[in-house]
């Protein structure tokens, strides 16, 4: 798998996995932290929902920049920038104490600056490799996701023990300034630019060129949707934390078994997918991992009552997350030219993840004020429904995360029988090696 991929791209990708593990560790204790101090599931939705919604907002700004921009000193500033913010939270715990809202505040910069760093990221693979390995290295890419995952949470439990929160927010920013060494040890190859001179256009035309190219076409029109509703039935896994938390009387060894073991899911997915490469249809992995995901993953997190369960469930969703990642990514990488993926990536950005602080808004209140109240002991719906997912702290949840799986199972299965979406792969001509397509639109697919 790794000698299929160029040493640059390993550099950048090893930088980012260093990066990816201290802020899975950070992010565990922060989540620890603030779960002891408010008790509800709405702050954790809340502090998700400050970093999901700023990069909505920035998005479009960070797609122009990066497309015109080199784009190591895109990662460069957005990853130092986030290190910034980390040391902030440091001084601020040390002098005047840390509340909720510092976090939330902290989640909104962070949010910001990952707006840039992902399509510069996206970007940076996109011209380091062959068409043929797009697949791959997003397996690669979503493996370190997985791995921080796997490792994180039980190292963060240990560090948090014996160095607390600061410590592990400063071990966050140090891998931060390792991950930009690596990043200028190699040199990035100049993005193709057009070769007709012509008058750079104004900056919201660049805006909005990432929306003309999306909806020009109906068959990435059409998996945008798809990606969107999938990005919103996914995110009430948001809850995840606060169901075990609930379920377990606050157990924070049965959370990071449960982590652990999505975390592992996620390694096994993202090594599967980095030897297999996915299949010649990348549109049929995107759906047949969705509807999978359904299943066995939301389905199964919802009829489960004990960690062994939950665990299994959380192994095999993440297990399916680096295949749809891949093959998702691939399917963009391959049809939309190098020099126009910032705006591209970012108006795809916007629409999929517009949809994540959605869901944020409604999961949290929607599980405090009226699911658990109404599964709660001599609650409204237990009757009915406490055979299926029983009564007390976290019944509630379990009943929406039932729901949410029906629901993608149902919208997978929906979207293949759309021929614009089904036939994708073919339908869309790849983008040329060596036309660009800075200025103009990508041709319609006609489907």
């Amino acid at each position: 798998m790794l000698r299929a991929l160029p040493r640059s791209f390993l550099a950048i990708w090893f930088g980012q996995l260093l990066s990816t593990l201290g802020t899975g560790a950070s992010s565990f204790v922060i989540t620890l932290w603030l779960w002891d101090r408010t008790q509800h599931a709405v702050s954790i939705t809340t502090l998700e929902l400050c970093s999901f919604g700023v990069v909505v907002l920035v998005s479009p700004l960070a797609g122009v920049l990066v497309d015109r921009l080199d784009r190591r000193w895109a990662m460069a500033l957005a990853d130092l920038g986030v290190a910034a913010v980390t040391v902030g939270l440091v001084c601020i715990h040390r002098t005047i104490g840390l509340e909720p809202w510092h976090l939330y505040v902290a989640k909104l910069l962070t949010g910001a600056f990952v707006a840039f760093q992902a399509p510069a990221y996206l970007g940076a693979v996109t011209v380091l490799l062959s068409k043929e390995s797009y697949a791959r290295a997003s397996g690669m890419m979503s493996l370190s996701l997985s791995l921080s995952g796997l490792v994180s949470p039980a190292a963060a439990s240990v560090l948090y023990r014996h160095i607390g929160l600061d410590g592990v927010l400063l071990l966050d920013a140090a891998t931060f300034a390792i991950a930009v060494v690596l990043l200028f040890l190699v040199r990035v190859p100049e993005r193709a630019l057009a070769t007709e001179p012509r008058a750079r256009p104004r900056f919201v035309e660049e805006a909005i060129y990432g929306f003309r190219t999306v909806f020009g076409s109906k068959s990435l029109v059409g998996l945008l949707y798809v990606l969107a509703a999938n990005n919103f039935l996914s995110m009430f896994g948001i809850l995840l934390p606060p169901l075990v938390l609930a379920r377990t009387g606050g157990h924070e060894a049965a959370l990071a078994s449960v982590m652990v073991a999505g975390a592992a899911g996620g390694v096994a997915g993202g090594i599967a997918m980095g030897l297999w490469g996915g299949p010649r249809k990348r549109i049929q992995g995107v759906l047949l991992m969705i509807f999978l995901n359904g299943l066995f993953g939301q389905v199964l997190l919802g009829l489960g009552r004990t960690p062994v369960t939950w665990g299994v469930a959380s192994f095999l969703t993440s297990f399916f997350f680096p295949i749809l990642y891949g093959c998702n990514q691939a399917i963009w990488q391959s049809k939309i030219h190098p020099d126009a993926q910032g705006r591209v990536f970012a108006a795809r950005r916007i629409v999929v993840d517009a949809m994540v602080p959605v869901a944020m808004l409604v999961a949290g209140p929607l599980a405090d004020y009226v699911l658990e109240p109404a599964l709660s002991p001599g609650g409204t719906w237990v009757p009915f429904l406490s055979w299926l997912v029983g009564s007390g702290p976290g019944s509630g949840m379990s009943l929406l995360f039932i729901v949410a799986g029906l629901a993608t199972m149902g919208l997978a299965a929906a979207a293949y029988k759309v021929r614009s979406i089904r036939e994708i792969d073919s339908l869309l001509p790849d983008a040329s090696d060596s036309a660009c397509a800075r200025y103009e639109v990508l041709s319609r697919d006609g489907a």
